[in-house]
């Protein structure tokens, strides 16, 4: 028997049978090749396709809040609204000591959307929800003994800075009305700083350090709200803004 024959009947070359399973195996490695290239393809085509939908989705929801945090009707509203609803907290809460906020004193700067967390669209209907920064807040609030009534309160002096807040938005295109809902978001021991408005004795100290958790407390609770309306030419504008 000569090399090659000895070789050829080493590797099966003179059995049909084997041949063919050989011819079959190199044709299904092929098939999988080719699906997984297939897979790869149509895998890349759906994540670009689900990242344009996203960044599409934000950039609405940017229009949208952003069109919310430009109305006049929110730049009015929102102060006096977040006071009367820290003022309820502060009622509801109870405690030795009744905190009162005053809307008359409140200054904030111009707030601006950081980032859009979620945004969510069905018939009619549109909520975003994102967080809302801005370089400070300052308020004042008056701290009042439950055990004496007579007692005149001891006024503070309130700063956040830097603000952060949690911003949720939903909106109903049929009432062409937006309904926006905030909270605070987290306050560190850095960020809220309490000082007494007229002494800085070492007691008046001592009972603004001990408000900040109370403070801290009720401004993580509240959630105030305003409802904006538009016209059916807000509406309009608002929908082409936001690619509706």
């Amino acid at each position: 028997m000569s090399d090659s024959e000895s070789s050829g009947s080493f590797f099966g070359l003179e059995d049909p049978q084997w041949l063919c399973m050989v011819t079959l195996f190199f044709a299904s490695l092929v098939t999988l090749i080719l699906y997984f290239v297939q897979y790869v393809q149509r895998r890349g085509v759906g994540e670009r396709q689900t990242a344009a939908g996203d960044n599409a989705a934000k950039e609405e929801a940017g229009a949208l809040l952003g069109w919310a945090l430009s109305q006049r009707s929110w730049k009015s509203q929102w102060r006096g609204a977040w006071c009367r609803a820290l003022n309820d907290q502060s009622k509801k809460s109870g405690g030795p000591v009744l905190l009162t906020f005053e809307d008359d004193d409140l200054e904030a700067s111009e707030l601006m959307v950081s980032q859009v967390s979620s945004f969510q669209k069905s018939a009619g209907k549109k909520a975003a929800c994102c967080s809302v920064v801005g370089e400070k807040l300052q308020f004042s609030v008056s701290a009042a003994s439950t055990a004496m009534p007579s007692a005149e309160p001891c006024k503070y002096t309130v700063c956040i800075a830097p603000l952060e807040l949690q911003l949720d938005l939903q909106m109903q295109e049929a009432k062409d009305e937006v309904k926006v809902i905030w909270g605070v978001t987290h306050l560190d021991s850095g960020v809220l700083q309490v000082t007494p408005t007229l002494t800085q004795d070492h007691a008046s100290s001592c009972r603004a350090a001990a408000l900040q958790q109370q403070l801290r407390g009720l401004l993580c609770a509240a959630r105030p709200s305003v409802l904006l309306s538009c016209g059916p030419a807000q509406a309009s504008q608002l929908k082409v803004s936001s690619g509706c």
